[in-house]
């Protein structure tokens, strides 16, 4: 309590002597200073006087300096502004991919529909190839028919075409349906193109083989067309 009146009355002799200072400047300055200077000199003098604090210590504070709870407001908002820059790096880097991945989907769309159409244009050309020579058989035997009448000559050649093309076509794996009379009709082989009586035949049985089916390994390519019996008819 002591030493606070101690500082007290230190405080107030330093006022009153900085006081009887100004008022001795006052006296030796001329009559034109403004009273604005002596005001501005005297509030120099005053800021620049210490007040104890009641520990003793001297207390300053700058009037630029920001207040303590600023400075986390502020590294937040730079931590947002760093994560909204590497946000938008990354949107931008998806998007890029993006782009990319449909160009390189729309480019193989593309392709594939191209490789599409040839496989269906060219898929027969290996087999027709092949055909060919068999078409160039029969031209012979025409040709061979308009200037000689030997039947029997050209009955031979037109035996060995017909072979030359079922070898051609079983090594493709095509076969012909062989159908007899009195067989069960089956509709997954066959197709009736007639239903007539027939005493000697059971009803649904076939009694003729107009044109001979085929398979392709283990598929049906072409129905066998067949006339099937009505039975008896009485």
């Amino acid at each position: 309590m002591e030493e606070e009146q101690k500082s007290q009355k230190n405080v107030t002799n330093k006022m009153k002597d900085l006081y009887n200072t100004y008022l001795r400047q006052d006296e030796k300055k001329p009559v034109g200073n403004s009273e604005n200077t002596v005001k501005a000199e005297t509030q120099s003098d005053i800021n620049d006087v210490h007040v104890p604090t009641e520990g003793g210590a001297e207390q300053e504070q700058s009037a630029t300096e920001l207040p303590a709870e600023i400075s986390p407001i502020m590294k937040e908002i730079e931590s947002l502004r760093l994560a909204i820059t590497e946000a938008e790096k990354e949107r931008d880097e998806n998007r890029d991919k993006l782009l990319r991945t449909v160009a390189e989907f729309e480019n193989y769309r593309r392709r594939t529909e191209r490789e599409k159409e040839q496989l269906m244009l060219y898929a027969s050309e290996k087999t027709l190839s092949k055909l060919v020579s068999i078409i160039d058989d029969l031209h012979a035997a025409v040709e061979a028919g308009e200037k000689s009448k030997d039947y029997e000559s050209m009955f031979s050649g037109l035996k060995m075409i017909y072979t030359k093309a079922m070898k051609m076509y079983e090594d493709h794996g095509v076969k012909p349906l062989n159908v007899e009379p009195g067989e069960p009709f089956n509709v997954d082989v066959h197709e009736a193109l007639m239903h007539i009586p027939h005493p000697d035949t059971p009803e649904g049985h076939i009694v003729q083989q107009i044109q001979r089916g085929y398979m392709l390994h283990d598929k049906v390519i072409r129905h066998a067309k067949v006339v099937t019996s009505a039975g008896s008819g009485e």
